[in-house]
């Protein structure tokens, strides 16, 4: 009955939420029209605000953002999500022997269950919090906590570089009272590493087209995204060619940068894209004294891709589909990475995010334009090769939060006092989201029947769960041994 009732409030609120936000759009909207045909003038030159309301809108968003998402940080979500756990397990045996838990020295790629692999970003930015801390869940968890807050604070960089102080503090709030920014903060999932980094060398590439030197930082960023997620294969190429294009195009660059450029990230990416030829044309292993590049002789990502399906086109159609029901309709997938009711950005982020659609094509920044533009697009279509899921369109996530930012900024511009029933939708959902959050039942790990040797099936998905859980309350040393030409993890109690 409780959860009926509390179910009922979160669709009167997002139903009131909505009311508010479609008038505000159509109201600031029509202004502008009116504006478009009887004054010369259709962007007026933004009000001057004093320096502390920008200080108390930082400050606010700083209390908000950081303070609910270290909340009861490493206890909720209660249990370990078994992709938490490989990644866990992998970051430990880095810390303890520079191996993954198979043996392989420094890996390029996490073998995990073999036949579903797992990037390394996350277990390598985790394994020297590992040895300088300790293994919990708390340390498990806090490499993605932490680049989340790095994610968040560079967003706000970009949308100040882009488009001035307002959208800034606008971006700030959006991104701290954001549900997926916040759920996935409080996980340990390789997949949203890949957000975090992706808006940290956008950051760097916008202020490359102006200053070279830091195109060449972007390009090192760029080439550690490859690190981070299985997708950014062909999302991160595919951005990168696109908005070479368009910055040779409108002369942003010249050859000889782009060429420089191409030099840069192919000396930090080179590593993963050997790993995709090893495996796709089924070299060997490449063993190397600094790292591994493996080969994976058991796979079932390749089942994912569009280009290995049956019938391509049906399923082109059906990727399509599902890109538009989560990101346009706003539709919840897993509750390991949303809500329903809530979603990823709140139903009404969606009219502000078109209104800031229209903003961006009548605003003067060219640049920002491009930018934005090229990175939505380029990456919506990356999104389509494989069935999407909120994991896989997180990359999306952030240039649309700057929209959402710039529909609020150009309702504020054009309604007086405006910002106080935006501020009270947004506030409103919140609250009622992070009410939700905090009262949700997660599952503990419950590990029964343990001895001091324990042999566990490679293929078994609960595999990583309980090797983690046994790790964290008791201890083991880690190591490898060989039974019958087969792997089979072992471990000695200490």
């Amino acid at each position: 009955m409780e959860f009926l009732t509390k179910a009922e409030n979160i669709k009167m609120i997002n139903n009131i939420a909505m009311i508010i936000i479609l008038l505000l759009c159509i109201v600031s909207m029509c202004k502008w029209l009116y504006d478009c045909k009887f004054s010369q003038n259709t962007i007026k030159r933004e009000r001057n605000i004093n320096s502390k309301i920008y200080f108390i809108v930082f400050a606010a968003a700083f209390v908000v953002g950081v303070g609910t998402r270290i909340y009861t940080f490493g206890q909720a979500p209660g249990g370990l999500f078994f992709d938490e756990a490989m990644a866990a397990i992998d970051g430990k045996a880095i810390a303890d022997y520079g191996t993954d838990h198979y043996g392989m020295r420094f890996p390029v790629y996490f073998e995990a269950w073999k036949n579903g692999h797992q990037s390394i970003m996350m277990g390598y930015i985790m394994a020297p919090i590992i040895k300088l801390f300790g293994f919990s869940k708390l340390t498990i968890r806090l490499p993605l906590l932490l680049t989340s807050i790095a994610g968040a604070v560079f967003l706000v960089l970009l949308a100040k570089d882009m488009f001035g102080m307002k959208a800034a503090a606008i971006t700030a709030l959006i991104v701290a009272m954001n549900p997926w920014h916040f759920m996935q903060s409080r996980w340990a999932l390789d997949c949203y590493m890949f957000p975090h980094f992706f808006i940290i060398s956008l950051y760097f590439l916008n202020k490359g087209m102006k200053n070279k030197k830091w195109l060449y930082v972007s390009m090192v960023f760029f080439g550690l995204t490859m690190y981070c997620y299985g997708i950014s294969i062909y999302i991160v190429p595919t951005f990168l060619v696109a908005f070479a294009i368009y910055a040779l195009i409108k002369k942003y660059i010249n050859i000889k940068e782009l060429l420089i450029s191409i030099a840069v990230y192919l000396f930090i990416a080179w590593p993963n894209i050997l790993c995709i030829m090893v495996n796709f044309f089924k070299w060997d292993t490449i063993s190397t004294p600094l790292f591994t590049i493996p080969r994976f002789y058991e796979t079932q990502r390749q089942t994912d891709l569009l280009f290995f399906t049956a019938e391509p086109l049906k399923q082109l159609w059906a990727n399509a589909k599902e890109l538009f029901n989560l990101v346009v309709l706003q539709k919840s997938d897993f509750s390991t990475h949303s809500i329903q009711g809530f979603s990823t950005m709140y139903y009404f982020s969606i009219p502000l995010a078109v209104v800031g659609l229209i903003y961006l094509f009548i605003q003067k920044n060219k640049l920002a334009r491009g930018v934005i533009l090229v990175s939505l697009i380029s990456c919506a279509a990356g999104c389509l090769v494989t069935l999407p899921g909120t994991w896989r369109i997180a990359i999306l996530l952030y240039p649309l939060m700057i929209l959402t930012a710039l529909g609020i900024k150009f309702i504020i511009d054009k309604i007086r006092f405006s910002e106080w029933a935006v501020l009270a939708s947004y506030a409103m959902i919140f609250i009622m989201f992070v009410s939700v959050y905090f009262t949700l039942q997660h599952g503990q790990l419950i590990c029964t029947g343990i001895s001091s040797v324990i042999f566990v099936p490679l293929l078994s998905m609960s595999r990583p769960l309980m090797l983690t859980s046994i790790i964290l309350h008791q201890q083991p040393d880690c190591r490898i041994l060989r039974r019958r030409a087969r792997r089979i993890l072992y471990f000695s109690m200490i």
